[in-house]
Formats: C-alpha cells, structure tokens, sequence
C-alpha cells in the first residue's frame, strides 16, 4: 500500500471516531444514553481528539509523501541531464 492510499485511510478512521463523538453527543443531548455524564463527555473528547490527531498525522504523512516523490523526480531529471552531458 503506498503512502498516499495509507494516508487517505487514516484520514477517514479519524473522521469515523469524530463522527462517533458526534454520536455519542447527539444520544447526550437527546437524553438517548444510559451512560454516567461524566463519563460520556470523557469518551466525547477522547474521540474528537484522537479523530482530529490521526487527521493531522495523515495530513503530514500526506505531505512529507508527496514532497519525497517531487525530490525523487527532481533527482532523477538532474541524473538523466547529467547523463546527456
């Protein structure tokens, strides 16, 4: 699996976990859960930050991908013109 397929999925794992928290607060503010209330706003934040966490981690393993494939093509047009010479 390539960086960029590998970034992609860990971006939509933590949009799943922020749409679970999203879950998790709509059933708290409908009165839906039995959960203790403290315990359902734990389990809220721990989601929200972990879903937007791996959304950044994805986001620069994304970037760092694309800026190593930019340097691995630059390099090789700089060998193929030193070829020519």
């Amino acid at each position: 699996m390539n960086d960029s397929t590998r970034s992609s999925l860990l971006a939509l794992a933590g949009g799943y976990l922020i749409y679970l928290a999203w879950g998790l607060y709509a059933d708290m503010r409908d009165g839906k859960t039995g959960m203790a209330p403290a315990l359902n706003i734990a389990a809220i934040a721990l989601f929200t930050i972990g879903g937007i966490a791996v959304i950044v981690y994805a986001g620069r393993m994304w970037l760092l991908s694309r800026r190593a494939e930019k340097d691995g093509k630059k390099n090789r047009e700089e060998d193929d013109t030193q070829g020519l010479k």
